[in-house]
């Protein structure tokens, strides 16, 4: 094991050239300038804007579906035959199925 220096800190190769010194968890602080900042700023208030415009639609939307759930009115039910076999020619008769309108 290494030991530390008057510092404290212990001073080995870092073996990574991709990810700089401290990893992924520890970045440098970066010092932005003020244009920077104040751009930064705009992006995140339109990000938050954005997020907002979504979550005021989808709920205008989901709004929409229950009033429009609520104004659906069920049809009748249809009235199915019991059985499956042939029907008489007296039953067709007395259904109306063949009256001819004049």
């Amino acid at each position: 094991m290494l030991r530390p220096d008057s510092e404290g800190c212990v001073n080995v190769e870092w073996p990574s050239s991709n990810i700089p010194h401290g990893g992924i968890f520890h970045p440098k602080i970066v010092n932005y300038s003020k244009k920077e900042e104040e751009f930064l700023k705009v992006l995140l208030e339109e990000s938050r804007l954005n997020i907002l415009q979504r979550k005021k639609s989808d709920w205008e939307l989901r709004q929409h579906e229950e009033t429009s759930k609520q104004r659906h009115r069920p049809q009748a039910p249809l009235v199915r035959p019991r059985t499956s076999r042939r029907r008489s020619l007296s039953a067709i008769r007395h259904s109306g199925a063949f009256d001819i309108e004049e």
